[in-house]
């Protein structure tokens, strides 16, 4: 009964990490059996279980390019386990190898064909041009009121409620503009104006909207009117 309950806890953990639990971030080279096996008992013994009920390693070989462990519970019991040999991911009970396989041969395709189009991970930025005024500040579910003007990283204008004379009112934090907005003018005053750089996947994304292209970084600067 103890090892079916902690074969399912560690189940349950590997489906809330992901499936596949990162060990080794950043690896590039083979490590060996005994860094594996270090570094599989530290991690879950660390991370995974409660004082008391600590796993070893009682064995390890190598299956089709995989650590294949077998690791003792608390109670005496054994389970199967994998580790990938450059110490990235580990799977905490048995698994398909050849699906494994199959999965990582169709990533790498993906990897080599898509590199040449893949963008770097870029991040939103936030600059405070003018100080607010006031104790209260913006919060997600406050309707706020704001002037702003959008433009390209070239300058170019694609669109400013300062040209069409009327401010615009939305609620923040309901998506009901771009998520680099939502994020980006949190915690404001009134009277503060602020200018964002917003990474393409917190705006228009892959596919962009009229005339801001694909992939493209925004600029506002926003000035907060009211907080509604």
């Amino acid at each position: 009964m103890k090892k079916n309950l902690l074969i399912f806890a560690l189940a349950l953990l590997s489906l809330a990490l992901g499936i596949v639990l990162l060990l080794n971030q950043g690896s590039e080279k083979s490590i060996s059996s005994q860094e594996a096996k270090n570094l599989t008992e530290k991690f879950i013994n660390e991370n995974l279980l409660p004082p008391g009920m600590e796993i070893a390693v009682e064995s390890i070989s190598l299956e089709k390019g995989l650590y294949k462990m077998s690791l003792k519970l608390a109670d005496g019991n054994q389970v199967d386990s994998y580790l990938t040999k450059d110490g990235t991911v580990f799977f905490p009970e048995g698994i398909d190898i050849a699906q494994f396989e199959q999965m990582l041969a169709e990533q790498d395709l993906l990897t080599n064909n898509s590199a040449d189009n893949q963008m770097p991970k870029e991040f939103l930025q936030i600059e405070v041009l003018q100080e607010g005024s006031g104790e209260q500040m913006t919060e997600f579910g406050n309707s706020i009121t704001v002037h702003y003007t959008g433009t390209l990283t070239d300058g170019s204008k694609f669109d400013s409620s300062l040209d069409r004379g009327e401010p615009f009112t939305f609620t923040l934090g309901s998506g009901q503009v771009i998520a680099g907005w939502d994020q980006g003018l949190t915690s404001m005053k009134v009277g503060e104006k602020r200018k964002l750089t917003i990474p393409y996947d917190l705006a228009y994304g892959e596919r962009g909207q009229g005339s801001i292209p694909p992939y493209a970084t925004l600029i506002f600067e926003v000035e907060l009117i009211s907080i509604n």
